[in-house]
């Protein structure tokens, strides 16, 4: 019966968090940049919503050994360095853990990779800034 009532709880908090949408293409030639603006950008999964999976599994996330769920996002910012910051808005929580890496390169050009930490499940404010751009997305949690 547990896993009944949690796909109810999880039903509910999709229902409460309106997710920001992901079908722009902010960036010109980067189709893998599907929210932000022209001077900042992120990679969210498809409905902004990270399933987290256990550890070793293939996923968007993952559940870490201490209970926190990690994801990998990529973002593009026109200028600056990225800082990200989030908490959670649906119930309270720790503030969102970012770790932002240096400027990288692949086959579709410069990306800032990052690693997101979030202390809990549920709906999420990202906030994320560069070179004086401002860029805020709401995404949803869940662990599967």
């Amino acid at each position: 019966m547990t896993g009944a009532l949690e796909l109810v709880a999880l039903a509910a908090v999709a229902a409460a968090c309106h997710v920001s949408a992901t079908s722009g293409r902010p960036v010109a030639g980067r189709p893998s940049f599907n929210y932000g603006n022209a001077k900042i950008a992120v990679a969210l999964p498809p409905q902004a919503t990270f399933v987290a999976v256990p550890e070793g599994e293939a996923g968007w996330a993952s559940v870490q050994s201490n209970g926190w769920i990690r994801t990998k996002v990529g973002w593009w910012r026109a200028r600056g360095t990225v800082r990200v910051s989030g908490r959670r808005l649906d119930a309270a929580a720790p503030p969102l853990r970012a770790d932002v890496g240096p400027l990288s390169s692949a086959s579709g050009g410069t990306f800032v990779p990052s690693l997101l930490y979030f202390p809990s499940a549920g709906c999420w404010r990202l906030t994320a800034t560069a070179g004086g751009a401002r860029l805020v997305a709401v995404v949803r949690v869940v662990k599967r």
